[in-house]
């Protein structure tokens, strides 16, 4: 008897194991079918559709279109044509993409009539395959090139009703590997049914290698758009390469539009070549007329004085009593910058910088929620654990920055940096009492203001740490508040002190006030020294980053910038979108779900709603002091989503709150993967978007924008 319940337990438990394998491999063959079916159903489309078509060449000879000549008429089209292929030879225009306008002439339209637009390129034949519907019978087609002065277009061929090619996308192949593992790491009977407390390895394990998969995320996103990397070899960026090195590196800027480079100064080179020749100002001396003007912050008056004396001013940087300074925090170009001019005498490349900060900041965020979850919500799956942290991360506006790997963006990710893994010792030290992540945690917060001042709050969590204490000191009799923090407060303080000195006396010497960090006498497009602070951009902020809805079409890239339509009457400086953080973030809400029931679990209320506040602050001081800017969702979103973060925890951690864990982590799915979805249409929206601040890559890669719009448009 008792040999044989042990041997039924065991051939239980395989049966079990063989029961979960089977269906694993089950759910991986259909994840396999449905790729299968939309890479063949869905993406090629069109491909199915023209297989029996052979194609009609409509031209005689290739036909070259100008700016005085740009149109092409084809006469006596087939009556069937519902597809054509614009056959590009050679483009000599803007950024190499072919815009093109169709008209057609049918049996209900005995006028020419506009069929809509299209934009392709030569170095990806698919954008030239372009389907149509028409009114019975087709009869002429007029093909209208937007072309400027000096642009030119040889079109070798246009085919009428041509067999669309069969193309496997390796970015299409990259998303179903991506969601093919997302299912299987958290399908029902997977991650999400084993604890944190029941299996630390495997947390272990797990972590580490959602932290490898960001990282790797992130480097591609990055090399995605090269131009952006700042590194140059010979067949690297090879344009920008210069003779006689190794490699070089060099600062973005627009390769069609030379002009343009003063508006892209290497802010942080200039800084690090001045401090190592002994000065704090930038060695670029401002041109004479600026001391002559009466007000140096009128854009209309440099640009007057511009025009006058034909000698340009540096765009973007802090004009102060006759000389240029940098307002952008000082820390990273003392980490980056500086070093490698001492050593190399080359710029540091910014892309590289912004990826640095944005891994780290990633690594430091999945390790915080690691181990608070590891100390006080162990009763959670291993499985929500990894949604939280990719909850967490998507939330946290970081493509603004990957995308936008500029001198912009450097700053504020290393803020990020600094903030999460000061919040990090700071917990550490509350847990352990350590002298040592005491120190490293006040280090760490005092350099947020060397990097991002307005990230500076962040120090707040000082507050909840000595509330922390408390309690702690209260449970334990036999010691006090006093005897707890006297050991150790100076710890603490000391490197904050220490750095807000050095910080207070760097702005005095160049502006004459320890407080001021020069963003004020910024020369750009509006005199920021007499902005003030407006309830109306206060509350056009609120709506913009927050809470206005995303732009969506049924055309390629599908999410485009958001209606920046306000009735507020004054200056404002209003840069691309793409919807406001709780209306395309659903992630978010998880704070507001969490915070409303989670009153009887008040340290975590306390903490969630003091992360809300903060990245709330930070949202309308942003407003006010520079505008809406797409990328200042930096600044605000990974506050935000780490008391989402929190909450969703919360939520599965705690029965007594009213939410069962079935539903908390229904909840929790849903969240993550329409955050996913939407981040996915945002990468999109940065490789399609034309203009503006938010530059999409067919200004400086027409070749990955067309492989983009190939892959993943619906057309044909």
């Amino acid at each position: 008897m008792n040999k044989t319940l042990p041997a039924r337990h065991a051939q239980e438990s395989r049966f079990q194991s063989r029961w979960r394998a089977a269906s694993s491999l089950r759910l991986l063959l259909i994840c396999l079918l449905i790729c299968a079916v939309l890479e063949v159903v869905v993406f090629n489309f069109g491909n199915l559709r023209t297989l029996d078509e052979t194609g009609e060449g409509l031209l005689s000879e290739p036909a070259e279109l100008t700016a005085a000549s740009n149109e092409l008429l084809l006469e006596n089209v087939p009556a069937d044509m519902g597809d054509v292929r614009v056959e590009i030879a050679d483009a000599d225009v803007s950024h190499s993409l072919v815009s093109v306008t169709l008209y057609l002439q049918d049996e209900g339209n005995s006028a020419f009539y506009e069929l809509g637009n299209a934009t392709m390129t030569q170095s990806a034949p698919l954008t030239q395959y372009l389907h149509f519907s028409t009114y019975g019978e087709a009869k002429s087609m007029k093909l209208q090139f937007r072309l400027a002065d000096g642009e030119s277009v040889k079109v070798k061929q246009v085919v009428a009703n041509p067999n669309y090619p069969f193309v496997v996308s390796p970015f299409r192949i990259v998303l179903y590997v991506l969601a093919t593992g997302f299912v299987l790491t958290f399908r029902k009977n997977g991650l999400r049914r084993v604890l944190v407390k029941d299996n630390e390895h495997l947390l272990n394990m797990s972590t580490a290698a959602l932290v490898v998969v960001y990282v790797v995320l992130m480097c591609s996103l990055l090399l995605l758009k090269s131009i952006y990397v700042g590194v140059a070899t010979d067949s690297f960026n090879g344009q920008r390469h210069e003779d006689g090195k190794s490699f070089s590196t060099f600062v973005f800027s627009d390769p069609n539009n030379p002009a343009a480079d003063r508006f892209h100064v290497d802010r942080y080179y200039e800084l690090a070549k001045s401090i190592a020749h002994g000065r704090l100002n930038l060695e670029i001396d401002p041109p004479s007329w600026m001391q002559k003007i009466e007000n140096p912050y009128d854009l209309y008056a440099r640009e007057a004085a511009v025009q006058e004396t034909g000698e340009e001013y540096k765009w973007d940087v802090a004009y102060y009593e006759g000389r240029y300074y940098l307002y952008f925090g000082i820390v990273p170009c003392l980490l980056l910058y500086l070093p490698m001019y001492l050593l190399t005498g080359m710029t540091f490349p910014a892309g590289i910088g912004v990826l640095i900060g944005v891994a780290g900041y990633g690594l430091g965020l999945v390790v915080l929620l690691r181990t608070l979850v590891k100390n006080f919500f162990s009763n959670i799956s291993i499985g929500s654990f990894l949604l939280v942290s990719i909850g967490a991360l998507s939330s946290s506006g970081l493509l603004y920055a990957i995308l936008r790997a500029t001198s912009y963006s450097l700053p504020m990710v290393w803020g990020l940096l600094f903030a999460v893994w000061g919040v990090w010792f700071l917990l550490k030290a509350c847990l352990s009492l350590k002298k040592k992540y005491f120190f490293f945690s006040g280090l760490a917060l005092a350099l947020v203001f060397g990097c991002r001042p307005q990230l500076g709050i962040s120090i707040l969590f000082a507050f909840p740490t000595l509330l922390w204490l408390y309690r702690r000191a209260k449970a334990d009799s036999a010691s006090s508040l006093r005897e707890i923090l006297a050991p150790r407060a100076g710890s603490f303080v000391l490197p904050i002190v220490v750095v807000g000195c050095l910080l207070a006396l760097y702005n005095y010497a160049r502006f004459g006030s320890p407080l001021d960090f020069g963003a004020n006498y910024n020369l750009t497009t509006n005199d920021m020294t007499f902005r003030e602070a407006s309830p109306g951009l206060a509350l056009q902020g609120i709506f913009f980053y927050l809470l206005q809805p995303a732009n969506m079409a049924f055309d390629f890239p599908y999410l485009f910038a958001a209606n920046d339509a306000t009735s507020y009457l004054g200056v404002n400086i209003v840069e691309q979108t793409f919807g406001g953080a709780f209306a395309t973030l659903p992630f978010l809400l998880g704070a507001v779900l969490a915070l409303r029931r989670a009153t009887k679990s008040a340290p975590w209320s306390l903490a969630i709603a003091a992360l809300c506040a903060m990245g709330f602050i930070i949202a309308v001081f942003d407003s006010i002091a520079a505008g809406v800017l797409g990328r200042y969702m930096v600044d605000f979103c990974p506050f935000f989503a780490t008391a989402a973060g929190i909450g969703f925890m919360v939520l599965e951690a705690n029965r007594d709150l009213g939410c069962s864990k079935a539903l908390a982590q229904s909840l929790l799915v849903a969240a993550v993967v329409v955050t996913l979805v939407y981040n996915f249409f945002l990468l999109l929206a940065f490789f399609g978007v034309d203009g503006g601040s938010t530059v999409g890559v067919n200004q400086f890669d027409p070749a990955m924008w067309g492989r983009l719009c190939s892959a993943f448009s619906l057309a044909g």
